[in-house]
């Protein structure tokens, strides 16, 4: 898994062209984006047929959304492969903050920002994500109660993450 979204992120480069407004013969009609990865073009939603009447059309979502919804298939820092809407993006600044606290995507370069809405990554950290990392970097101390030397720099900058979610 790891190796095919390697290649996949870095032979391609994405682009999303537009949105389009999709016609549903039973049902509202429903906006689709568009988006490009070199010359293949990639929609949201797919139209499908059904019934007996060539005209009866329904709106679902295309494969590859559906299977980053529905399957654990991104690879994090944690060796295991996990559902997009779990794993964060490989920004610096996420690195820097989450370390090998919060599952991270785990591709050879930073992904572009028009990868992070495709494959649908967490690009910041919640409240709830920054406490989570303190309290593991809490429970993770040597054998004289101390922190990690990489974890007292990681502390400060969590805790200037909070006060900055709090003043915005």
């Amino acid at each position: 898994s790891s190796m095919f979204w390697a290649r996949l992120t870095s032979k391609y480069s994405l682009s999303i062209e537009s949105n389009m407004l999709i016609q549903n013969s039973h049902g509202p009609n429903r906006e689709a984006k568009v988006y490009k990865l070199n010359s293949i073009v990639l929609n949201s939603i797919d139209q499908m047929r059904w019934g007996h009447y060539e005209s009866n059309r329904v709106c679902i979502p295309s494969f590859i959304f559906w299977h980053l919804k529905s399957k654990q298939c991104i690879p994090t820092n944690k060796k295991t492969c996990l559902w997009a809407s779990e794993v964060f993006t490989n920004s610096d600044k996420i690195k820097e903050l989450g370390g090998d606290y919060i599952p991270i995507i785990q591709v050879p370069k930073v992904l572009s920002k028009e990868w992070i809405p495709l494959l649908g990554l967490k690009s910041k950290l919640t409240l709830a994500d920054i406490l989570n990392i303190l309290s593991s970097i809490n429970n993770e101390t040597n054998e004289k109660g101390f922190f990690k030397r990489d974890n007292i720099k990681r502390v400060g900058l969590l805790y200037n993450e909070i006060i900055n979610s709090i003043n915005d």
